[in-house]
Parts: structure tokens; C-alpha cells; sequence
């Protein structure tokens, strides 16, 4: 499949098939221009007050029916590559096209209803001849032909070629008769008036002129005199005698001007003193913040950065630094993924099995795989989960093993000829603690969540980081003093360890192998959904496809692995878009974890929802998605709202606003979001009947 501009458009449409999408996302990650060409697509697209092109005039567009036609593959080679080298040389032809061709994209399946009326039109003109279909439909049509069209409601008048051609005429006549007066000295008259208003401003400003007259020896000795020097003196001769001995200005004839004391004075000029010269052992002046020639380094400098893991205070001899460790990743198991981001072109990808590893390197592992990492051939393991994301931070001679968990589980334990106790800092957010293993059968946990929005977000956000550390053998000790033993656990994001819990029944399942086997249920998939990675495709180019699979599971997958990516533009168009309820949910979970980590996401989301869907469902989704507060709740009007939400024709929507209310009230009332309206609407009137009876979704004093 060749690489063009059409194909081009349906790969970000996401209008080719999964075999066609993985062969032009590779040819775009091979070419630097494909490349630059998706991301200038996307960006004009978003751009704001780009404009459309104009019908007539100088800044006349392409012709619609040209682009109509390009759309449609229906331009021969030639036009093609001709349309093309103008949408490449024009921000707003490039748009247009994009946009029409994503509009299409999203109508695209849907029955396409159209009005009686204008189907009647449509019959009503008629066989015209290939001729008159360039002509321009006119609108004042003789009256007979009025009156004709008026007898049929829903007629149109139809020109035909020989009136058209004599309609044409008249228009050149039109055209060639003389204008009228004001017509032809208008302009001129504007004209002249504008450059007598610049004569006048020119004749008004006496030093502007200054110096392209020619000056008489005297001008030019009072010129001297008058002028301030902007001459630099050279940094080895600042005596005052080296200074003043400069060299006189010369005349217009070449000649060094002769005082004549005899040449008449020119009146009223007091000319300007020269400047004092610098003192022989004068410092350089110190530049200021007036001064915009020379930044000052501290403005220039970034600032330090505070290092991410709290280490004891280094010895004041320099100490170089440690070498990045190489660490033997191992999948568990014959079937597994673990996802390298590559800061360099700010994408993910499939990272070999039994590879070396290095520092300040971020993984991920999706579902329902599991990966193992070892340092140091073997002294310590740690095994990542699925839907994990951590990244291995910079060793140092004090602390050797450091990890920064963004979110997921993983298990940590010393190989079986390591040297305990052995420390590990883990840091979480902006939280760190050292955790020391000091048993060679240490087996410990560490699951790290993301809270969910509640409510539209404030000026200051909270850490919505949170970690829980888990011993599921051995000892470990925190740096608070707190030792723990097997089957108990600790909060790691508390200024203290909270209080430990030994009950089995309490016990995450995960940390037990067995169990942990038949967690998921989308483990059986785990096979197939491996062969849809390529090694040598970005992860964001070959799964989203997969987000249309048939099987509801692997797209599931798809967007879970998006997720863990923070892969928000694939998420919102599963959400939208996507025809299974769990991978719609599965985004919907991932949008809402991505909010939380950056203050600036909100804005994204609100910018791309708008590329998808109208002005009030892209409002709608984007306040379910921050989620409502329990003193929101409270509100009549916001509870009146969110259950009118659940009569939306979207089913996201519904999904959204359904879960909203489960949260906040836990009642279901038999609700089905994918039902037909007369199923819902029952479900809907017990809602409006909770609230009339509450006088909202919660009482006022819950």
C-alpha cells in the first residue's frame, strides 16, 4: 500500500483495515516527513482561527468539487498529485481536507437520511447536459420560469444552455459599460489624501531628515559636537588622551573640515558637551535588568532539580558517579510483553526478552502478562504484574536498588545467593522510603493506585498517588522503625506506617501464584492478543486498531494496554467510538486515572472531546468523567442533571452518568444503560422519584 496523502488521512481516521494500519504506521515510523506530516495534520486540524477558504477572490480556495472528488478517488494521477502539492503548500486546504475526511470517517455505516423535500428537489431539475453542470444556478430566472416553478411546491427553476449563454453576455456587458463617478475618483481621492497626511507628517519632523542633507564644515563640526559617541574604545587604550584623539569627520568632498571663523553662526543651537571620558582604572559597568543584551545565569540556568530518592548526605570528597547498572529481564512464562518507552521519539515499544536493562529506563507491563527483572545476576527480583508501570532509577554507591512505581503491583524478593538485609527505595509520586529485606525468603508486594476524580478539579490537586506494601513472607523493616512480618502490610504514602492487618481473609489474592492465575479472566486471551505486537512498530500505532476487534476481550485488552501508555487520544476515540461496553469502560477508567496525574490534562481533554463529538456531548462527557462530589450530590439541580443524562442517545454518556449515580447513592433501581429507551425510561422515573423524595441524590444531612 502506497504512502500517500489519502491513506495517509484514513490511518488517522482509522479507516484502514488492522493489516493495512500496521504496514503505513511502520512506513510513517521509517519516514521522517510521513512523520512530521501526521503530526502538522493533527495540528492544523486543532488550530483555532485558521479560517476556511475563501469562495471568490484572490484567496480563492480549491473548487469543493474538487475535494469532493479527491475524497471519493475519483481525480485522475495528474490531479491528484496536483491537489495534493496544494494542501502541502496550504495550512487551510490541508484542513479541510483532514476535516471532511474525519467528518466522513465518523459518519460513516450510519444510514444517511435525506429530507423528502430535497429528494424531491433533487428529481425535480432534472437531465441537464454535461455543459450546464458548470454553470451556476441562477437566481432570477425569468418570471415565466418563476411562475412555472411556483405552480410545483417543491421545483426548481431550470436554466436552460441557451439562456445561460446569453445570460453570461449581459453580465460582460454589465461589466464594460463605464462606472460612475464616484466609482472612478473615489479611490484616486482616498489615495491622494493619504499621501498628503505622510508628506505632512514627513515635512513636521525636522530630525528626521537629519544627515541626508549635505552639511557645511560647520554642520559638520556641530554635528560632532552634538551627536553622542557610540564608538566602543578598545579596552587597551582608555586614557583620556587616546580617548579624545579621535578622527575628525569628514565633509562630503573628502576633506578634513578647517574651522572658519568667519562662517556665520547657526542660531539657537547650544551644542552638547562631549561625554566624560572613562577613568584609566574604571570597572566595567554592571548590567542590570534594563540591560537585555546580557542575561544574568541564574535566569538562564535551570533550576536544580531535587534529587527523586532521599539519600544520606554523600561525603563532601566528589564521588563519581556509578556506572548504570545492566539487569537480565526475564518474562515469566512462554507467552508475555513488556512495553520500553523511547524518550527520544516519545513512543512505546516491545522490549526483547532476556535484554539488558539500564537505569532512568521506564517499562510497562500490560494485561495479563507478568515480567521479571533482575539486578546484579539475580541478588534481587522484582516482578512486575500486569497493568504495571515503573521506571528503574539512577544507582548510587548508598543506595544500589531504586524503583519509581507510577502505578500496578510487583513483587519483590532476594535471589537465593543475595547478601540480606538488601535495601530498595521506592518512591511513589513524590514520596520516597527506603524498604530493607532482611530475610533471604522475603516475598513483598507493593500495589500502587490512582485515585479517581471526584468533582471538577481545584486550584490545588492532591497526591493521588497511593501505595500499600504487603509481606507475604519474611521480615522487612521501614525507616520509621516499624518491622513487619508475613501477613501483614503498611501504608508506604502516610507520613507513618498505619496499622497492620494479619487476617487471611483480608489478604489480596494476587500475591498468592494459584490464586493470582485465575484472577483474570482474560488470561486465555493472553496468546492471541501477544501476536498483534510488532518489535518493530510503536505500541500507539499497531493496537488501536485493535480496539474494533470483534472479540470484545482483545479490544478490551487493547485499551487496557493504551491506558497503563497514557495514551489519551486512542482512549477518548475507544470511548466514543468503541462498539463493546468493556473496552468503553476500559477507557473511560484510563481517562480518568490520566486526569489525575497532570493539572493540564483537563484542558487536553476538553480541546480533543471537541474533535469528536458536538459542544453539549462533549461538555457532558467531560464532566462525568471528573465525577461529582457528595456536596454536589446534595444539589437538586445537578442530581435533576445527572439523571436526565441517562436519557442520552449516547450510550457512553448513559454509561458515564449511570455509574456517577451508583457511586454516589448506591442504588441501581434496575437501570440498563444499553437498553432501548422504553426499557430505561421506568428505571429513569424511580431516579426522579428518589429525588423528589430526597429532594435530591443525597439527603442534606448525609
Amino acid at each position: 500500500m502506497r504512502l500517500t496523502l489519502r491513506t495517509l488521512l484514513a490511518y488517522l481516521d482509522d479507516a484502514l483495515e488492522p493489516h493495512e494500519t500496521r504496514e503505513i504506521g511502520k512506513k510513517i515510523q521509517e519516514s521522517p516527513v510521513a512523520a512530521a506530516l501526521v503530526s502538522r495534520v493533527r495540528e492544523v486540524i486543532r488550530r483555532r482561527r485558521l479560517g476556511a477558504p475563501e469562495i471568490d477572490g484572490p484567496s480563492q480556495g480549491v473548487d469543493p468539487n474538487v475535494v469532493a472528488q479527491y475524497l471519493d478517488n475519483t481525480l485522475s494521477s495528474e490531479q491528484v498529485a496536483q491537489f495534493e502539492t496544494i494542501c502541502l503548500d496550504s495550512d487551510i486546504a490541508l484542513a479541510e481536507v483532514a476535516a471532511c475526511h474525519q467528518v466522513l470517517s465518523l459518519i460513516q455505516g450510519e444510514p444517511i437520511e435525506v429530507p423528502v423535500r430535497s429528494r424531491e428537489r433533487f428529481y425535480a431539475i432534472g437531465p441537464v447536459s454535461s455543459d450546464a453542470q458548470l454553470h451556476v444556478v441562477r437566481t432570477d430566472a425569468p418570471l415565466a420560469n418563476n411562475t412555472a416553478a411556483a405552480e410545483k411546491p417543491h421545483a426548481v427553476a431550470a436554466v436552460p444552455i441557451s439562456e445561460s449563454a446569453g445570460y453570461f453576455r449581459d453580465e460582460i456587458a454589465s461589466q464594460l459599460k463605464q462606472p460612475p463617478w464616484s466609482q472612478r475618483v473615489g479611490p484616486a481621492a482616498g489615495a491622494a489624501l493619504v499621501i498628503v497626511a505622510v508628506v505632512l507628517v514627513l515635512a513636521l519632523d525636522r530630525d528626521l531628515f537629519r544627515g541626508m542633507v549635505k552639511k557645511n564644515p560647520q554642520d559638520n563640526a556641530v554635528a560632532s559636537a552634538d551627536t553622542p559617541r557610540t564608538r566602543p574604545v578598545s579596552p587597551d587604550h582608555t586614557t583620556p588622551e587616546n580617548v579624545t584623539a579621535t578622527t575628525p569627520p569628514k565633509n562630503a568632498a573628502g576633506t578634513t573640515p578647517v574651522d572658519d571663523k568667519t562662517a556665520m553662526p547657526l542660531a539657537n543651537l547650544d551644542p552638547t558637551p562631549p561625554p566624560d571620558a572613562p577613568e584609566p582604572n574604571a570597572k566595567p559597568p554592571v548590567k542590570t535588568a534594563a540591560s537585555p543584551d546580557v542575561a544574568d545565569a541564574a535566569t538562564v540556568l535551570p533550576a536544580p532539580v531535587t534529587p527523586v530518592i532521599k539519600a544520606p548526605t554523600p561525603s563532601p570528597k566528589p564521588v563519581e558517579p556509578a556506572p548504570a547498572i545492566a539487569v537480565a529481564m526475564q518474562s515469566v512464562g512462554q507467552e508475555g510483553v513488556l512495553l520500553r518507552f523511547n524518550p527520544g521519539d516519545q513512543h512505546w515499544y516491545v522490549q526483547p526478552r532476556r535484554s539488558d536493562l539500564h537505569s532512568m529506563e521506564t517499562f510497562a507491563c500490560p494485561e495479563p502478562y507478568e515480567a521479571t527483572f533482575e539486578w546484579d545476576k539475580g541478588d534481587l527480583k522484582a516482578t512486575l504484574l500486569g497493568e504495571t508501570t515503573v521506571q528503574v532509577l539512577a544507582p548510587t554507591e548508598k543506595q544500589r536498588y531504586a524503583l519509581l512505581i507510577r502505578r500496578g503491583r510487583i513483587l519483590l524478593q532476594p535471589g537465593p545467593m543475595a547478601k540480606t538485609p538488601l535495601s530498595v527505595a521506592i518512591q511513589v509520586g513524590e514520596k520516597s522510603k527506603v524498604v530493607t529485606l532482611t530475610s533471604p525468603t522475603t516475598i513483598l508486594g507493593i500495589e500502587v493506585t490512582i485515585d479517581d476524580p471526584t468533582g471538577l478539579p481545584q486550584e490545588t490537586m492532591p497526591d493521588p498517588w497511593h501505595a500499600v506494601l504487603y509481606v507475604a513472607a519474611g521480615a522487612v523493616e521501614l525507616p520509621e522503625g516499624v518491622s513487619l512480618s508475613a501477613k501483614q502490610f503498611a501504608w508506604l504514602t502516610t507520613p507513618t506506617a498505619g496499622e497492620n492487618v494479619t487476617a487471611a481473609s483480608l489478604w489480596p489474592a494476587w500475591l498468592d501464584p494459584i490464586r493470582r492465575e485465575q484472577l483474570s479472566p482474560l488470561r486465555r486471551f493472553a496468546a492471541n492478543f501477544e501476536k498483534q505486537f510488532d518489535m518493530t512498530l510503536a505500541v500507539d500505532l499497531s493496537i488501536p486498531p485493535l480496539m474494533r476487534d470483534p472479540k470484545p476481550q482483545i479490544a478490551e485488552l487493547a485499551v487496557r494496554c493504551l491506558a497503563i501508555t497514557e495514551a489519551y487520544q486512542p482512549l477518548i476515540q475507544a470511548l466514543v467510538q468503541s462498539d463493546h461496553e468493556e473496552a468503553r469502560a476500559a477507557a473511560a477508567a484510563g481517562l480518568r486515572s490520566w486526569l489525575m496525574t497532570n493539572r493540564e490534562n483537563g484542558a487536553t481533554l476538553k480541546t480533543e472531546l471537541q474533535t469528536h463529538l458536538p459542544e453539549d456531548e462533549a461538555r457532558a462527557v467531560e464532566r462525568l468523567l471528573w465525577g461529582y462530589t457528595p456536596a454536589e450530590a446534595k444539589d437538586r439541580l445537578v442530581s435533576l442533571q445527572l439523571v436526565e443524562w441517562l436519557r442520552s442517545n449516547r450510550k457512553e454518556v448513559r454509561e458515564l452518568a449511570f455509574k456517577q449515580l451508583v457511586q454516589l447513592t448506591g442504588r441501581r433501581y434496575d437501570y440498563r444503560p444499553l437498553g432501548t429507551a422504553s426499557q430505561r425510561e421506568p428505571a429513569i422515573q424511580r431516579w426522579e422519584a428518589h429525588i423528589a423524595r430526597e429532594g435530591a441524590l443525597l439527603k442534606a444531612d448525609e
